[in-house]
């Protein structure tokens, strides 16, 4: 089965700190709820300081690309630029994730891009997060765990 797996970039849009929290647990609850039911899986990674969000969709072709263009129209954040975007048959990178999130990391879009298409096993997903405050946290269908 062809894979797609897009990468991006946005920025939340909140006046306070607490906006931006609000909005990431929205986000983080809508994903567990539906990207597991339609076999999407990814990674989330924050940053609480600049509001800024990279994201990995790794799924069905047109299912990712369905929810990618409803991303886009969500108008909790602005300026979603892909990164990369790729078809592939290889072995899923985040089959036992709805969503990760990894908050307060601070990286570069190329950093982000390295890392995430390093990572080979679900477990490898923690490099992404791998220092000091920063958590990794699963998000599945069957259990959630808010680290907000």
């Amino acid at each position: 089965m062809e894979l797609m797996r897009i990468t991006y970039t946005s920025k939340l849009i909140a006046k306070t700190p607490q906006i931006a929290e609000k909005h990431i647990t929205q986000i983080l609850r809508a994903a567990n709820r539906y990207n597991p039911s339609v076999g999407i899986g990814g990674m989330l990674v924050y940053n609480k300081k600049t509001y800024e969000l990279f994201q990995v969709l790794e799924g069905p072709v047109d299912r990712v690309k369905n929810l990618y263009r409803t991303i886009t129209n969500d108008n909790r954040h602005t300026g979603c630029i892909i990164l990369k975007s790729e078809v592939t048959e290889d072995v899923r990178k985040f089959t036992s994730f709805g969503m990760a999130v990894c908050k307060d990391q601070v990286v570069t879009k190329e950093e982000f891009l390295e890392l995430v298409y390093s990572v080979t096993f679900d477990n490898d997903v923690s490099k992404l997060c791998a220092n000091g405050d920063n958590q990794v946290t699963s998000f599945t269908a069957s259990k959630v765990k808010y680290d907000l």
